[in-house]
């Protein structure tokens, strides 16, 4: 009895869902979220091989470890990756990567942030508290 009354209610269910989405605008701020992830993730990409230099800069056997996988990629990643690691022996914007890769990514948080803020129909914060936030997130 139970399941066939739950079967009987999903449609309803659903419909109720779906239009909340649409109401609520969740696939644009899902999609902002994902896009503010995606733009956190370059200066990442920028520190991480930063590091890397640094950290294989001479070391024969991480070298020749990492110049089997460099065969698998085609010639166009080959090419990036080079210039990444030459680049990346400069630790001076080391720094600079990786601010740039917390505040891209606090973006997403303070995104869902204001997300739920709607949701639940609270006190909008403003924006620099949320950042702030966001920040140590």
């Amino acid at each position: 009895m139970k399941a066939t009354s739950i079967l009987i209610r999903l449609p309803r269910l659903a419909q109720t869902v779906v239009l909340a989405i649409w109401r609520d605008d969740a696939l644009v701020d899902a999609s902002a979220m994902a896009f503010s992830m995606f733009l956190a993730s370059i200066p990442l990409t920028a520190l991480v091989g930063s590091l890397m230099a640094q950290v294989l800069h001479g070391d024969l056997a991480a070298l020749s470890v990492l110049s089997g996988l460099m065969d698998l990629a085609p010639d166009e990643v080959r090419g990036l990756l080079d210039r990444s690691i030459a680049r990346g022996t400069d630790q001076s914007a080391a720094p600079l990567f990786l601010l740039g890769a917390l505040w891209m990514g606090a973006t997403a948080f303070q995104d869902a942030m204001t997300v739920f803020e709607k949701a639940l129909e609270a006190k909008r914060r403003s924006w620099v508290r949320k950042r702030l936030i966001a920040l140590g997130c």
